[in-house]
């Protein structure tokens, strides 16, 4: 059985050690979120990086909505030269009582259908989460026929 924790993204280093220390002997994943809630919190792929400096595993999420596709494949190739190689590809909180612009509006499935494509990336394994999908199996299906590894 793999076992993944989630950490609370912060721009604290000493409570992102603490909170590694503290679950790093029983889990083998960390997910770090990015900007939960909407909310401005350190770059995930900067805690990720720490994570890997504390010799766990990190999964880096990506949010999807507030990002193109290049600057999505530019994060991940930032990914690789650490090498993370585990992305969970999130649509994104939008931030409650703000004038949030969209920038990405593509299905999880087609952001991971281009990067997929890209000879470079090959070596990533991406995941999509699997949420809010209790009522619509056909959403269910196409996400779980997806190119996505996890």
């Amino acid at each position: 059985m793999i076992i993944n924790a989630e950490i609370e993204p912060t721009s604290k280093r000493d409570k992102i050690i603490y909170q590694v220390s503290e679950i790093k002997d029983y889990v083998d994943y960390i997910n770090v979120p990015d900007n939960p809630f909407g909310q401005i919190k350190a770059s995930s792929l900067a805690i990720s990086i720490l994570i890997k400096s504390l010799n766990v595993e990190p999964i880096l999420h990506i949010r999807t909505i507030d990002r193109n596709l290049h600057a999505i494949k530019s994060e991940i190739y930032g990914a690789l030269l650490f090498n993370i190689k585990n992305i969970l590809l999130v649509k994104g909180d939008i931030p409650l009582n703000s004038d949030f612009e969209k920038i990405n509006n593509l299905k999880l499935e087609k952001v991971v259908s281009s990067i997929s494509e890209d000879n470079k990336l090959k070596d990533i394994n991406l995941g999509l989460p699997l949420i809010n999908f209790s009522k619509y199996d056909i959403k269910l299906s196409e996400r779980l026929n997806s190119r996505a590894n996890f």
